[in-house]
């Protein structure tokens, strides 16, 4: 799904790769990542939290 949004750094929150954990690409990572989400949703910082794919690694997901 393709959603556009304004590309204004105060709508979103980015979390760099060197912020993840060192297998974030791993099954093994997900506890630590699902933790990172959690801590993003639970402060309210932003509409929108962007993470690099571990798929496309020039790509990102968005979440709400």
């Amino acid at each position: 799904m393709v959603i556009s949004i304004a590309d204004d750094e105060d709508l979103f929150t980015q979390i760099p790769i060197k912020k993840l954990p060192e297998n974030w690409r791993s099954i093994n990572a997900y506890p630590a990542l699902q933790q990172i989400g959690s801590n993003w949703y639970s402060s309210g910082q932003s509409l929108i939290l962007k993470v690099s794919s571990a798929i496309i690694t020039q790509e990102y997901n968005l979440f709400n």
